[in-house]
C-alpha cells in the first residue's frame, strides 16, 4: 500500500495515492506552479503574549558596522513597503542581531532572550516526534516551506 497525500483545493479536498505514477506527475506540477496569495496583508489571528510583570523590556541597539545598518534599514523598508511590518511605539525593544548563514550572506534576527526570560509559557503538549517520524516512514516526497519564497525545495526519495 502506498501512502496518500491529501491536499486542499479552494475548498475542497483531494487525495492522492502517491504510488500512482499519474499523482506524482500531478502533484509535481501543482508545486512547481504554486503562487502564493500577497494580496493578504492581514490575518484574524490574535495572540496575547502573558508576562510574568508589566515592566517593559527595553534594550539599546547593539553596534553595526556602516554596511551592515544599511542592510538592515534596506530590509526594514522593504518589509514596511510590502506591509509585512508596520511602525510601532511600544515601550519594547529588542536588538537587531544579524546572523552568519551557510552562502556568507547574513540574516536579520532579533534578540529576544530577555523578553522570552518573562514569557509565561503556554501550555500546549506536542506531538511525540517519534510518532510523527512513524507516519511518515513510507512517504516518497519532502518539501520544506520557506514563508519569504514560497515553497523552496521538493525532495523525492
Amino acid at each position: 500500500m502506498h501512502p496518500t497525500l491529501l491536499i486542499e483545493e479552494k475548498e475542497n479536498e483531494q487525495e492522492y495515492d502517491m504510488g500512482d505514477s499519474k499523482n506524482a506527475e500531478k502533484i509535481r506540477k501543482m508545486c512547481e506552479e504554486y503562487k502564493p496569495n500577497e494580496k493578504k496583508k492581514e490575518s484574524n489571528v490574535e495572540l496575547k503574549i502573558m508576562l510574568t510583570d508589566e515592566e517593559p523590556v527595553f534594550q539599546n541597539p547593539r553596534r553595526l558596522s556602516p554596511l551592515e545598518m544599511n542592510a538592515v534599514n534596506m530590509r526594514v523598508k522593504e518589509w514596511l513597503d510590502k506591509g509585512i511590518i508596520k511602525p510601532s511605539k511600544s515601550d519594547f525593544a529588542c536588538p537587531v542581531v544579524l546572523a552568519a548563514k551557510k552562502d556568507g550572506s547574513r540574516k536579520m534576527c532579533i534578540d529576544y532572550r530577555r523578553l522570552n526570560k518573562k514569557v509565561i509559557k503556554g501550555r500546549f503538549p506536542l506531538p511525540i516526534i517519534e510518532d510523527q517520524i512513524d507516519k511518515l516512514k513510507e512517504a516518497k516526497m519532502f518539501t520544506s516551506l520557506d514563508l519569504n519564497n514560497s515553497f523552496k525545495s521538493t525532495s523525492h526519495l
